[in-house]
């Protein structure tokens, strides 16, 4: 008890002392800067658009970038000071990465140079010697808050000695690094941004068909022949084997046949299906286990790079005034031979599993580039007049307010998502007629809807702003063009969209030029797009 009573008297000591403080004094004063510019010019990669970052996940990868195919660096550089930069530099690196996305050493380019850009003269008070004079009225790079406060205006394709700076990738995975430099930078922290980019190898079946003379309409009465060719291309070797091609023939034509001399088949029929490619005896199976463990069998194989040429001929039925026809070549299905997920093999003894990844033969119904898949030719005995939708898709990458030029084309047959923001939905139009000097007069309903919800409708003829070749009416073929564009404005939302385009050939009193003729195929005329518009976190 005695030991007790020093213990009671020091805590209340401790109790007073505490109860005369006042703890507000004890809290750190932060104060966060979320607004107001920096003292001093301070330049900030804010974020890359080109090329954009590769996301994957369990249902595939988008943004992936092809081997061998042009890639430009565009990026948002932003002064965020209150002084303007009145010398700047920028670099351009491409690093090597794994799964980790650890940053690793420089790339290197097929002749063992390293993937790096630096442009010293960006911006400088010389503007014969930079991109930018910075003695120039108004500042190329004013303060934050002064427009233009994005370099170059807004999203900016990056350069070097003039010339927009190309990377022609191989196939790997890579780290993008863009970082600005200034002598009187106030923060080095924000100079730089990264984005992973993985690069594929890409594979394609080529379709193509013309008729002999080097079109893809005649007209006349006469026989005319044709030829079907078909290439297995890619970035790297590609030999797919039994490559089925379907082969239609509709319309009313007096006779059609084909093979090795024009006359070995009977198309007329409807449907012929071809086996591109030379027979051959190749292997169809092997044991992981033992190689001698070996199936082989016939198979028609489709060489690298090496066209497979199929020719017709076509006699229209003459006793007709008006007998057209379309001969159409698409690609079904082909096999690979490899060491696929569908050839592994697993089995357990006595507990222990064991896992064998055989090599066999799978069969495939798409390749990279699907675009290529098909090809399409038409006959008439007279003039046989026709204007199709040819192309489909949706420019996106505006500024808000619709200014600028798109950074990205996402295409109907894609099936990617679309983001939340100004869009263009465009579509190409493109005379198909046998006689390209006859000019036809043409409108473009649309539709855009939300859901079940119709957002808008209207009459489109042009495409005058956000392309690259901005487009004013004027009739399909005769004294005007081929190809036509037309877009409709739309800012998306997150959601199901559905854009409909419908192509109508009709006469224009005001035109002398062109004709409303009887438009003999309106299977081409329509055209929808489908697709989810999700709302991306942005990149800064």
């Amino acid at each position: 008890m005695k030991n007790m009573t020093p213990m009671i008297l020091g805590l209340l000591m401790l109790t007073s002392l505490f109860a005369g403080i006042d703890f507000t004094e004890l809290e750190e004063t932060v104060v966060i800067e979320e607004a107001g510019a920096r003292a001093g010019a301070d330049p900030s990669v804010l974020a890359i658009t080109s090329p954009k970052e590769t996301v994957c996940d369990n249902t595939g990868c988008r943004n992936e970038l092809k081997v061998g195919e042009a890639t430009n660096f565009a990026a948002y550089i932003q002064n965020l000071g209150d002084a303007p930069v009145d010398e700047l530099s920028y670099t351009v690196t491409v690093y090597l990465t794994d799964s980790s996305g650890t940053v690793g050493m420089i790339a290197k380019d097929t002749t063992g140079n390293d993937l790096q850009w630096v442009n010293l003269d960006a911006i400088c008070d010389d503007g014969s010697v930079c991109d930018f004079d910075s003695t120039a009225t108004p500042h190329p790079f004013p303060p934050t808050g002064t427009p233009p406060t994005y370099l170059g205006g807004g999203k900016y394709t990056l350069q070097l000695g003039g010339q927009d700076i190309v990377w022609t990738p191989t196939q790997g995975t890579y780290i993008v690094d863009i970082t600005v430099d200034s002598p009187t930078d106030a923060d080095i922290a924000n100079n730089g941004q990264q984005v992973a980019v993985t690069v594929t190898d890409w594979y394609d079946i080529k379709v193509e068909m013309e008729w002999d003379d080097g079109t893809t309409s005649v007209t006349g009465s006469g026989a005319s022949a044709f030829t079907l060719s078909v290439t297995a291309d890619g970035s790297s070797n590609f030999a797919p084997r039994d490559v089925q091609i379907r082969l239609g023939l509709t319309g009313t034509v007096a006779s059609a046949t084909g093979g090795a001399n024009n006359d070995d088949i009977t198309l007329n029929s409807g449907i012929t299906m071809l086996t591109a490619g030379t027979e051959q005896t190749v292997v169809t199976f092997q044991n992981e286990s033992d190689l001698n463990d070996t199936t082989s069998d016939l198979r028609h194989i489709l060489d690298y790079q090496t066209p497979w040429t199929y020719t017709g001929l076509v006699t229209p039925d003459g006793t007709q005034n008006t007998s057209k026809f379309d001969l159409t070549a698409s690609l079904v299905d082909y096999v690979l031979y490899g060491q696929f997920a569908d050839c592994v093999e697993s089995f357990t003894v006595e507990e222990n599993l064991t896992t064998w990844a055989h090599f066999c033969e799978v069969s495939q119904t798409g390749d990279d580039r699907p675009a290529t898949d098909s090809a399409e030719i038409s006959g008439a005995v007279e003039n046989y007049h026709d204007i199709r939708i040819s192309r489909m898709g949706v420019y996106q990458g505006y500024n808000s307010d619709g200014t600028g030029q798109a950074s990205n084309f996402i295409e109907d047959s894609t099936g990617a998502d679309l983001n939340v923001g100004f869009s263009r939905v465009y579509a190409e139009l493109q005379h198909r007629g046998s006689d390209v000097q006859i000019g036809y007069d043409w409108n473009v309903s649309y539709t855009i809807s939300l859901g079940t919800t119709v957002m808008s409708t209207g009459i489109v003829n042009d495409c005058m702003q956000g392309i690259d070749m901005p487009y004013q009416y004027q009739p399909l073929g005769g004294p005007g063009m081929e190809i036509a564009t037309v877009c409709v404005e739309v800012s998306l939302a997150p959601g199901e969209y559905t854009f409909e385009f419908d192509l109508i050939m009709e006469n224009k009193a005001y035109s002398v030029d062109a004709t409303g003729a009887y438009d003999m195929r309106l299977s081409n005329n329509d055209r929808t797009m489908v697709s989810n518009v999700v709302n991306n976190l942005p990149l800064i």
